[in-house]
């Protein structure tokens, strides 16, 4: 299985030529599992597809002003614990039930940190935040998250970056775009933000 994988060591390579002109810098290399194949792994569940073409229409109804209600984007900056996001959903499709009318919640799922320089960069690239940088792992357990989270009938939005978007995207409501180089985020232009 792919999360399993033995790291190749390239310093064997180097150390048998006694010299290396290329790749001085990388310790070892671990093939990605396609996207495909991620997909196959963690399949999207019927409850889950329902939830996000559900939460698309009334996310349109709500922008171009057929839904009166207030659409409100809310939960952590970044995801890094698998137990407390599911633990926030649950909170948050409880309360949801007591707002619905007036207020449509939709749980922000960043899984990535793209203005990070130093320090970790997000669940899908250290999903064990230990410096172990299993991309693998953390693309499946992503994947597996969004598809909890929309089974508990919540709306999700997030902000996924290069190839991610084939694997998260579809379970998003609500998804905008990354620019590593944009500080802070855009709005809808609407009068309701």
């Amino acid at each position: 299985m792919w999360l399993f994988m033995q790291t190749p060591k390239l310093n064997e390579v180097k150390q048998q030529a006694g010299f290396s002109l290329e790749d001085i810098n990388i310790e070892g290399f671990a093939p990605m599992p396609s996207p495909a194949e991620i997909k196959k792994m963690a399949p999207l569940t019927e409850a889950a597809a329902e939830n996000v073409n559900k939460s698309r229409n009334q996310i349109k109804q709500i922008l171009t002003g057929e839904d009166n209600r207030l659409m409100v984007i809310t939960g952590p900056c970044s995801i890094h614990d698998p137990k407390a996001a599911l633990d926030y959903a649950q909170r948050l499709a409880e309360l949801s039930e007591h707002i619905s009318e007036t207020i449509f919640p939709v749980m922000r799922v960043y899984f990535e940190k793209p203005r990070t320089v130093v320090g970790w960069k997000g669940y899908i690239n250290d999903p064990d935040m230990n410096n172990s940088f299993n991309m693998a792992k953390g693309m499946l357990k992503a994947r597996e998250l969004m598809i909890k989270i929309n089974e508990m009938g919540l709306a999700v939005r997030s902000a996924v970056l290069g190839r991610t978007r084939q694997l998260v995207c579809h379970r998003c409501a609500h998804n905008r775009k990354s620019n590593p180089q944009r500080n802070g985020e855009r709005s809808v232009r609407s009068g309701r933000f």
